[in-house]
């Protein structure tokens, strides 16, 4: 049996792993977005405090996976990335929001 967001193959799972946390943000949209409200697609992966963010991990870590799948929420116009901390998660949202008003 498999587990997780999108594990479909053992194939599959070694290239992309979905985030621990996956639901969908509410966000008000300002006068410059028309003034109605959207739910933003969002998948954070929680990690320890002290975990570096990094540019790039080994292609063969669950990082890197990990990464993968963050990378393709938000080329899908998500929010995600990795957080150890809700300032962390303030910060993934918040320079989403930034992009969204210019």
């Amino acid at each position: 049996m498999r587990f997780g967001l999108g594990n479909i193959s053992e194939r599959i799972s070694k290239k992309s792993k979905s985030s621990d946390l996956i639901g969908i943000t509410v966000v008000e949209v300002t006068q410059e977005m028309v003034g109605k409200k959207v739910g933003i697609f969002t998948a954070i992966e929680v990690k320890p405090k002290g975990f570096k963010v990094k540019v790039k991990y080994n292609p063969k870590s669950r990082e890197h996976a990990q990464e993968h799948f963050c990378q393709f929420v938000r080329n899908m116009y998500g929010f995600a990335g990795f957080a150890t901390s809700g300032d962390d998660l303030r910060h993934i949202i918040n320079h989403f929001t930034d992009w969204l008003k210019k």
